[in-house]
């Protein structure tokens, strides 16, 4: 029973001591932004983009998920803006006519348009 006492607080010591060690550091906006930089630019080099999964529709509108992969055999793949998109034959006949926009508000967020409405030009 004291062995066990004598662990957790051994434990309960080394995370505080690391919690602390990282309050300690921080990272200048300017050294954020290049690690940033360079962390998509190492991306973009060894072939990861993101890998839309489409859903089940939901009231009407298109559900889909969007996360970092690689491209798999027989993906539809797009090239836009320098970053890669991949998804499945499946996903890609069910958004053939979407564009992938983001909306930077609080309860925004990535959603798809129509094509119609592109062209509309809503934005």
């Amino acid at each position: 029973m004291e062995a066990r006492n004598l662990y957790q607080q051994e434990c309960e010591l080394v995370h505080n001591s690391t919690v602390a060690a990282w309050t300690l550091f921080s990272a200048s906006n300017r050294a954020a932004m290049r690690l940033r930089e360079e962390l998509t630019r190492k991306c973009l080099e060894t072939g990861i983009g993101f890998r839309m999964v489409v859903g089940p529709a939901e009231s009407g509108r298109t559900t889909f998920s969007i996360k970092l992969d690689r491209q798999r055999q027989g993906d539809e793949v797009i090239e836009s803006n320098g970053v890669k998109v991949f998804w499945d034959p499946a996903s890609a006949a069910q958004i053939s006519d979407y564009q992938l926009d983001y909306q930077d508000e609080p309860d925004g967020g990535f959603f798809l348009k129509t094509m119609r409405e592109v062209k509309g030009g809503e934005n």
